[in-house]
């Protein structure tokens, strides 16, 4: 489970829980997989629950979740054989949301994968995007050179030093005894 508090007071204000799963092969043809059981099934990440505040949405925090769980996607999927993330969409209300992100329906509509591949170049892109900013934001702090005017000089994004949110990632504890 991945959790996203206030700074200010540490209120809960959103998290995403995330499972391996294993889906029919049947349902999202065309792709290559490790199948095993006989070659019906292939491993995957499913996004099992996303959800935000009342109070707070409204405010991109659940595209900050979704691409929080998408980036943690593009890392460990390459390392641990996971083809796709999948989620069932609460409503039909949510399925743009997800598109826009990505994701894609199967399944006649009532689920949604988003290929590794695709998840990679989403977040590539997002790192480079945040180093276009930061480069922006570095600038803006410098000092201009010598014979520049005021207009040649790029402000830095509002917000960039400001987040509102803390996250954390908390992981389920194991313990047997003997």
């Amino acid at each position: 489970m991945h959790c996203m508090h206030l700074k200010s007071n540490d209120t809960l204000i959103g998290y995403f829980a995330i499972a391996t799963a294993v889906e029919n092969i049947q349902k999202l043809k065309g792709f290559h997989y490790h199948a095993f059981g006989e070659g019906r099934w292939f491993p995957c990440l499913h996004l099992v629950n996303v959800a935000v505040r009342d109070r707070y949405k409204g405010r991109d925090l659940g595209k900050i979740l979704v691409g929080t769980a998408i980036t943690i996607f593009a890392e460990i999927g390459p390392q641990i054989g996971l083809p796709h993330m999948i989620l069932t969409p609460i409503n039909a209300d949510v399925i743009p949301f997800y598109e826009a992100l990505g994701f894609e329906p199967y399944d006649g509509g009532a689920r949604m994968f988003l290929p590794l591949q695709t998840a990679v170049q989403v977040v590539e892109q997002e790192r480079a995007r945040k180093a276009q900013i930061d480069a922006l934001s570095a600038d803006a702090d410098a000092e201009p050179p010598a014979g520049a005017n005021d207009s040649e000089v790029a402000e830095p994004a509002a917000g960039i030093d400001a987040p509102i949110v803390r996250q954390e990632m908390a992981l389920p504890v194991v313990s047997s005894t003997s």
